[in-house]
């Protein structure tokens, strides 16, 4: 909802690899499944506020070209998408610990 309104349209490229992800990652385990059903409650409501305005709209867009860039990984090369977030997580913790160290 908030990316075809942010797109202006429902055929965009971007919003068919958001739809991917959710069919093919959210869908098919219970954590997914409840957030999409959240996304469903709460997104209508945001989705009327970005279609008012052409300058939240272009932030929207803006904020998803990150999350449609790791889409669009996870659904090519999930085994890259994979290491790369054990990476991040690893990173993560690493600086996390060595700040509870000091």
């Amino acid at each position: 909802f908030i990316a075809t309104a942010a797109y202006d349209t429902p055929m965009s490229a971007e919003i068919n690899v958001l739809r991917d992800v959710r069919d093919s990652y959210l869908l098919d385990n219970a954590a997914g499944t409840a957030f999409v059903d959240l996304y469903y409650t709460v997104s209508p409501a945001v989705a009327d506020v970005v279609a008012q305005s052409p300058v939240l709209a272009a932030v929207v867009r803006v904020v998803l070209v990150p999350v449609i860039f790791l889409a669009q990984l996870a659904l090519s090369s999930p085994v890259l998408f994979g290491l790369g977030l054990l990476a991040a997580i690893g990173f993560y913790a690493r600086r996390r610990a060595r700040r509870l160290a000091t």
